[in-house]
């Protein structure tokens, strides 16, 4: 946001997902000092890339619509960079004509890109935010940090947990509402094959009815040099089998998914666990300010808003917003 003076007081965000690192982003390009804590070893969250026998595999979203002016102005920038393109226009026989975007060499570039230049400190599982007369302070098993501003840009649960063990209490009707919401997991089974699958044109297919509501052949999608499909199984499906061992519920998944891969043979698989992958019931703001003092702390995410790869883009410049253009 040009025209932003400089602040000396650094910001916090917790969260290297989407959301966050937009947050991030907005509020380093206006000047802002940022440091970007995550408890993964890669940023993105579900902006997820694997590779797995040579292959590569959208492992969380697989590509993202566009809907909003906000939105639609950036993606404009990433496809004149090389970064996104479009996939398609629907996966329905006719096409919708609706584009769906997909980023080069997997959805953890479009995260890579976006962090690029932050202070990202990586291995970070924050436990609690508390005030202080100075700031915030964040803690975590062996550490701690001072900070001014924090945008939590974490899973509602989590900001939750953080929030109550540092002592910050909610808003009353607000506290009451993010504890109702809910999440609905999501497992992904990630299979490399020895030949192409039966997914067909375009490369993906959203499906109504089955054990699964999303296929994808990641060759067709342009990502990946070896056939491979992405198959995340259904909300009530993920729910019965997310606590089951990897090994039967994995050989259960690819039994199910033999209509996809046709003829080809699964030379090595994966699963990929996605606890909280949809918000049911998004909160309708974009963020919210959690406290005002001694800094505002922001909750940003897909949950806020509206999900999907939009909702965290729009939360993300949402909650930067609240601390660059304070009301």
């Amino acid at each position: 946001m040009p025209g932003v003076a400089p602040d000396p007081v650094p910001v916090t965000v917790v969260g290297a997902g989407l959301a966050g690192l937009v947050a991030a982003r907005e509020l380093a390009d206006a000047g802002r000092e940022v440091v970007v804590l995550d408890e993964g070893a890669v940023v993105g969250g579900r902006l997820a890339t694997r590779s797995l026998g040579g292959a590569t595999l959208d492992a969380g979203a697989q590509f993202f619509t566009v809907r909003t002016p906000e939105l639609a102005e950036r993606v404009e920038r990433w496809t004149a960079d090389g970064l996104v393109r479009v996939w398609c226009h629907g996966f329905d026989d006719p096409p919708d004509g609706h584009p769906r975007y997909v980023v080069r060499d997997g959805m953890a570039r479009l995260a890579a890109v976006l962090a690029e230049g932050l202070d990202v400190r990586p291995g970070i599982a924050v436990r609690s935010v508390s005030a202080a007369p100075a700031g915030w302070v964040l803690q975590w098993d062996g550490g701690r940090l001072g900070s001014g501003p924090v945008v939590l840009a974490v899973p509602v649960p989590c900001a939750l947990a953080v929030l109550d063990a540092g002592g910050v209490a909610l808003p009353g009707a607000v506290g009451q509402s993010l504890r109702r919401l809910t999440y609905d997991p999501t497992l992904a089974v990630l299979a490399v094959l020895d030949g192409p699958p039966a997914v067909g044109a375009p490369g993906g297919r959203q499906l109504a009815e089955g054990p699964f509501s999303f296929v994808a052949d990641n060759a067709r999608k342009g990502i990946s040099a070896v056939p491979a499909v992405t198959l995340h199984a259904r909300p009530e499906l993920s729910q019965a089998r997310f606590d089951d061992g990897d090994d039967a519920v994995l050989a259960d998944l690819l039994d199910a998914a033999c209509p996809w891969l046709g003829g080809a043979a699964v030379v090595t698989a994966a699963l990929e666990r996605w606890l909280h992958a949809t918000p049911r019931d998004p909160w309708p703001e974009r963020c919210i300010v959690a406290a005002e003092r001694p800094w505002p702390l922001v909750l940003a995410g897909d949950a806020y808003g509206g999900p999907r790869v939009e909702g965290a883009f729009l939360s993300g410049v949402a909650a930067a917003g609240r601390l660059l253009s304070p009301p």
